[in-house]
């Protein structure tokens, strides 16, 4: 038996099941990772803070097979996560050695425990017609959300007049219900909906805003 590590781009995932599947690989555990390989990485606003370690979004695909299996699932592994234009990215492929396996409900061990097997008739779904297709790869797509000033935020802004003989003040500001933050010195500011960028370049046109976060 194999313990069949992949890291693959987040697009790719879809193609990487269908090819997948079709060589009979149909049990597998899949992650949302961050990692960093010879492209090192890049820097990435989040929140109103640079990403941890400038790492990059990968999924990550745990995978069980029998000796027979190993090499039809690293072909298929190979196929679908392949960009095809020869560059660094595309992810890849460990292969370890896998000393036991315990299939839980059974007490099955070692290669029967990952093969598929058929699921008693009482628990067999019946066919649904008109189904649709769901798309893998927006597993590891990031939410909208975060990318946005939502009410209920809280931000952290510090004012600055050029008087201070100390440091500028900071208020920590929640978004309200309506959307809308109190700034001192500036007033209502409506701020919900805006990428945090442009939100701070309303209220620096304003020239009263020295720096801008998001407390998280």
């Amino acid at each position: 038996m194999k313990y069949i590590v992949a890291i693959i781009q987040p697009h790719k995932l879809e193609e990487v099941k269908q090819a997948l599947e079709a060589v009979d690989v149909n049990l597998m555990t899949v992650t949302n990772v961050l990692g960093q390989g010879r492209q090192k990485g890049y820097t990435e606003i989040y929140r109103g803070a640079k990403e941890v370690g400038g790492l990059l979004r990968k999924v990550r695909l745990d995978i069980a097979v029998n000796e027979d299996f190993v090499e039809p699932t690293i072909a298929a592994i190979n196929k679908g996560a392949r960009t095809g234009d020869g560059k660094v990215g595309d992810g890849k492929i460990f292969v370890l050695d896998l000393a036991d396996c315990v299939r839980i409900s059974s007490g099955e061990r070692g290669g029967s425990a990952i093969k598929a097997s058929k699921l008693p008739s009482e628990y067999a779904a019946n066919r649904v017609e008109g189904t649709r297709k769901i798309d893998w790869s927006k597993l590891a797509q990031t939410s909208a959300r975060s990318e946005a000033i939502y009410p209920g935020d809280v931000l952290l802004v510090t004012i600055a007049t050029g008087l201070e003989e100390k440091s500028p003040e900071s208020w920590p500001l929640r978004v309200s219900d309506a959307g809308h933050i109190e700034v001192p010195l500036v007033g209502n500011v409506q701020v919900a909906g805006l990428l945090l960028p442009d939100a701070e370049q309303l209220l620096r046109h304003k020239q009263y805003i020295n720096r801008w976060e998001r407390e998280l």
